[in-house]
């Protein structure tokens, strides 16, 4: 049985007691004080929260039935998975049990059977000694809409684009990924560096540092290594970007591997260009409305001066005076759109006053000559001119010696011819008389037969040197003229040569200078020996007119023929002298040679000379 308490006791104990009730008066307004800043909060945040205990919701706050359409009264008592269309349900019951406490998005169910995408967060807390878990829900549909929208923009770009957190790709759009030659599934998740060329992945952490920094990131180029092995060129952009509340690296890139590739062979080709105009020997300028733009090295040996000095000056230093300088203007600036080179000698002169000669070949820069840009290549032809004009010199007086002394040598011939009938034969004339009489008083000695042998010897040597005197200069030819020398030629070559040989001779008479009769019957002479030697014919035709003040002749056959292009570029030059020789003599006589041949059709060689030399003439063709 129990002791009864004394008085002091039981005052002890109600003051102990009144000290109790004290501390829960003092506690109960704090909890309802904090009850309400609790409530203040809920209901100033702008996420829906709710408390859960075993999955019914406790508490909700207002912006929870914005979100749900549901009224906070409904909310209460409701199992939180209602709040979840079915498929996401197992998900978020997942999460609560195994008490995961980081963001992460599922779709709302609403009252009016609607969805919405949420983001979700949960956290259990112990209260008063019970287990209960506070879950904020977020609506992200706007979000969800700028994410969407976003990504059909960076679909629909023709530039990559690309998102990295914590150092890996969680994004990338098609043309991105087209870059590496992987996918995009390929490369979600994957290290954001793996592809880059590893000697340029300080290039991209530079950026990035400054991307990370806010600092404005400036467009980059670096090198990928594709999924096939090969390397690439991209150009990128790096900046930072917030979503979800973490901090996200979002890239702009592009391929610009063409890009690089003609870059650098166009600067290849620059270089190549400009050695090849430091190697050019004559000085290549180009003009721009007529003022220079640019210029080789060899500017300065041509003209004197220097790249430097000329760039920028007008064209007008180049030329002798302002008349010179309009003329090659109005050349090269009035070239018809068809003709868009043109060359042109031109007289120059250089930075200390030396006047010389430049070939000028000038070629249009541009679609249209209205660019006004043309390129010159000015070649200093001077001491070529001059060289020129003395080999004209010297082959005009060769030519001038040839022919003399082919008229020394008809002459010495005619000469020669006299001396052999005047001389030789009336010599060898004589003594065949008189050794026909010493034969008739030897009749009956043995000196007849030798006698017989030395006439017969006699008449030969006489008959050999009439042929030729004959050969070194008929007289026919001098006494005739020259249509009775070829009728005689013709016989010469129908009996010695078997080839015979028609005439076609105009019956008008021209009177010849002895030299042009001279040259026209050996030219003859020569041609119809080719015919002998080459044509393999036994019939030649030769035609002998006058056409207006000039003399035609020609020799033509129906033989075999020949490539003109022998003649021009002959593998043997012993072949074709003797036309050759015509050609040149025709030339200096003021005439003309005109050669027609094919192979298996024949030649027809025909030459026009005027009856006395009246000068030069332009030269015939080969046909």
């Amino acid at each position: 049985m129990s002791r009864k308490l004394t008085y002091e006791e039981l005052e002890e104990r109600v003051k102990r007691l009144e000290k109790k009730v004290r501390s829960y008066e003092e506690l109960k307004d704090v909890l309802i004080e904090t009850e309400g800043s609790c409530c203040r909060l809920q209901e100033a945040s702008f996420e829906g929260i709710s408390v859960c205990e075993e999955g019914m919701i406790l508490e909700a706050n207002r912006a929870l039935s914005t979100i749900t359409g549901y009224e906070g009264s409904e909310l209460i008592g409701m199992d939180i998975l209602n709040l979840f269309t079915p498929e996401w349900r197992d998900f978020v019951q997942y999460n609560i049990d195994s008490m995961f406490d980081k963001p992460y998005e599922a779709i709302c169910l609403k009252k009016d059977s609607t969805s919405i995408p949420v983001e979700i967060q949960g956290k259990n807390v112990n209260f008063l000694g019970r287990k209960q878990r506070v879950v904020s829900i977020r609506d992200i549909g706007e979000r969800k809409q700028a994410e969407e929208l976003y990504k059909t923009i960076a679909e629909e770009s023709q530039a990559g684009v690309y998102v990295v957190q914590d150092g890996k790709f969680i994004y990338v759009n098609d043309n991105a990924a087209r870059y590496t030659g992987y996918s995009p599934h390929e490369l979600a998740g994957k290290e954001s560096l793996f592809c880059v060329h590893p000697k340029d992945r300080k290039i991209i952490a530079k950026n990035l540092k400054r991307a990370l920094k806010d600092e404005r990131s400036r467009p980059y180029t670096y090198r990928i290594i594709t999924k096939d092995g090969s390397m690439r060129w991209i150009i990128e952009t790096v900046s930072l970007i917030s979503f979800g509340g973490e901090k996200l690296v979002l890239g702009n890139a592009m391929d610009v591997t063409e890009i690089k590739e003609a870059r650098q062979r166009l600067e290849e080709l620059e270089e190549l260009e400009a050695s090849i105009l430091d190697a050019i020997p004559h000085a290549v300028i180009g003009f721009e409305r007529r003022h220079i733009i640019f210029a080789n090295n060899a500017v300065e040996d041509v003209f004197g001066w220097t790249p430097e000095e000329m760039i920028g000056k007008l064209s007008r230093l180049l030329y002798r005076n302002d008349e010179e300088y309009e003329k090659i203007g109005a050349i090269f600036y009035n070239l018809r759109e068809d003709q868009r080179t043109h060359a042109e000698e031109f007289p120059c002169r250089t930075k200390d006053g030396t006047e010389i000669i430049c070939m000028m070949s000038a070629s249009v820069i541009g679609k249209s000559i209205k660019d006004r840009k043309v390129v010159v290549v000015y070649e200093n032809i001077t001491e070529r001119k001059r060289a020129r004009q003395k080999l004209l010199e010297y082959h005009e007086n060769l030519r001038s010696l040839a022919s003399e002394l082919s008229m020394t040598e008809e002459r010495e011939r005619q000469f020669i011819a006299t001396a052999l009938h005047d001389g030789i034969s009336q010599t060898m004339a004589v003594a065949k008389i008189k050794i026909e009489s010493l034969r008739k008083e030897a009749e009956s000695t043995h000196l007849i037969d030798p006698l017989k042998e030395i006439i017969h010897l006699m008449d030969q040597l006489i008959y050999e040197t009439r042929s030729l005197t004959l050969d070194l200069s008929p007289p026919v030819l001098y006494i005739l003229g020259l249509e009775a020398a070829l009728e005689w030629l013709a016989e010469q070559f129908q009996e010695k040569h078997d080839i015979s040989v028609e005439l076609n001779v105009d019956t008008t008479k021209t009177e010849l200078n002895k030299d042009i009769s001279f040259f026209l019957f050996r030219s003859t002479q020569e041609l119809l020996m080719n015919v002998v030697k080459h044509a393999d014919t036994k019939e030649a035709l030769v035609t002998l007119k006058k056409v207006e003040n000039d003399i035609f002749l020609s020799v033509e056959d129906e033989g075999r023929g020949f490539d003109k292009s022998d003649l021009e570029f002959p593998e043997d030059w012993s072949r074709g002298f003797g036309l050759f020789s015509i050609r040149e003599r025709l030339d200096y006589l003021g005439g003309q040679c005109y050669i027609e041949s094919k192979k298996g059709v024949g030649t027809r060689i025909t030459m026009i000379v005027p009856p006395t030399r009246t000068g030069k003439k332009e030269k015939g063709t080969v046909s």
